[in-house]
């Protein structure tokens, strides 16, 4: 696994010192700029706080700014978003701000609502390791994947701990719940090896979640030791090592069996021969008027320009042909051969429109022709992927035929028409 960073948190005892969970008060900070040249602080500074995780405040968290601490919503006088934290403290970016603001003002955050205070500070810890990587505005997809015991099983204080990681997870505005279905029945568990981690990855990508959260726990006499895994679909896996203590009420759902251990995924490799054909054209005289029109959209700078060029061909320039986000080198005068392994891969073609004298390309478009397919395999095959590119302004002027290898002949794969996210998306299945 690549870029495997450790935190170590004991919690022994220290859910004693944890803000109380059921209480509904917001949480209050006292701010004060970050550097020592500052006197007031204003938008775009950096101030220090003096709340943080033990207040349930992590990376990306907003809170507004009051001067009176008994003050109104309304009387708010700045934002300010989290960019850093750690157990005592945070540090934040002013975002909006109406008026500068003094050392000692109020900030004021969301409380976070919990059930088990025992398990509030490795939720939060949790919490804090998977949006650390990303910049504090960025929306992020997480899937909690489960936590098992030393054997892979998932028992009753497996779905305590993922409860209350979804509860406290749910309430952050920044953080979009999705559910493992998304990962169209993948098996694997924290200690598989870094082949299948990586599979699990690639298939994130594909459901376009940006983390996944998984663990395994062991009982130790009278503590337990829990190993979080926040697993990022481009690569990094950050590992928390956490110790509690084994308290009574933890004695039932350990020995309650929810799932038994399953065989994880084997990763099955299909061979794809890809192929790309470009057809360029020479536009008679009578549609040049009307291919400018449609280039230009209107736009008088662009149809000068194309004017003056006098192009008589137009080709497709700036192909790109991306899977799961990886870009593959392409070309039309030789075939490319990827080896993909069992699962959904997400497949991106896209080009833009070059207008040439002869041979020498006058304009480049600013609109960028893309088309966007599933390629769902269930088993280990020989495919063969045409790509077809037509520059002229057509609906399908990318197209893109899957087919099978069986002996010497090829049979096509009809697409199955899927809509994602209002996009109509054809889905090959072999």
């Amino acid at each position: 696994m690549k870029n495997v960073s450790v935190l170590i948190v004991t919690l022994l005892g220290l859910s004693a010192l944890c803000r109380p969970g059921f209480a509904l008060d917001p949480v209050i900070g006292v701010m004060a700029p970050l550097s020592n040249e500052r006197v007031t602080i204003t938008r775009g500074e950096k101030a220090v706080m003096n709340v943080g995780e033990k207040d349930g405040i992590v990376k990306g968290d907003v809170g507004s700014v009051r001067t009176d601490k008994g003050g109104a919503p309304s009387s708010a006088i700045a934002q300010c978003a989290v960019t850093a934290s750690n157990y005592q403290s945070s540090v934040c970016e002013v975002v909006n701000d109406r008026k500068e603001i003094d050392p000692g003002a109020f900030i004021f955050f969301d409380p976070v609502a919990v059930t088990d205070a025992t398990l509030y500070p490795i939720t939060i810890a949790t919490l804090s390791h998977v949006v650390a990587p990303y910049e504090p505005y960025k929306r992020l997809r997480v899937c909690l994947y489960g936590i098992f015991d030393e054997n892979n099983v998932q028992t009753g204080l497996s779905g305590l701990i993922v409860g209350e990681l979804s509860r406290v997870f749910a309430q952050k505005k920044r953080i979009h719940l999705v559910d493992k279905s998304a990962l169209k029945g993948l098996i694997f568990y924290p200690d598989s090896d870094a082949k299948l981690i990586e599979f699990a990855q690639k298939n994130m990508k594909t459901a376009d979640i940006d983390a996944l959260v998984t663990g395994t726990y062991k009982v130790m006499g009278k503590r337990i030791d829990l190993t979080v895994l926040a697993i990022g679909k481009e690569g990094g896996v950050r590992v928390a090592l956490f110790s509690l203590p084994m308290e009574e009420r933890y004695a039932l759902p350990l020995s309650v069996v929810v799932a038994n251990a399953a065989e994880p995924t084997r990763i099955e490799v299909s061979t794809c021969l890809l192929t790309i054909k470009t057809m360029p054209f020479e536009p008679p005289k009578h549609e040049v008027g009307q291919l400018i029109q449609e280039e230009s959209g209107g736009n008088p700078l662009t149809e000068m320009v194309l004017k003056q060029t006098s192009f008589n061909l137009v080709a497709p320039v700036e192909i790109k042909v991306k899977v799961d986000d990886e870009a593959v080198a392409v070309s039309d005068k030789e075939e490319q051969r990827l080896f993909l392994p069992n699962g959904v891969h997400r497949v991106l073609v896209s080009f833009r429109r070059g207008y040439f004298f002869n041979e020498s390309l006058l304009y480049t478009s600013q609109q960028e022709v893309t088309r966007e397919a599933l390629l769902d395999l269930g088993r280990p095959d020989n495919l063969v992927m045409d790509i077809r590119i037509n520059p002229s302004f057509r609906a399908d002027a990318i197209g893109l035929d899957v087919g099978e290898r069986v002996d010497s002949r090829r049979e096509v794969i009809k697409p199955i028409k899927s809509v994602q996210s209002e996009k109509t998306i054809d889905v090959f299945r072999n």
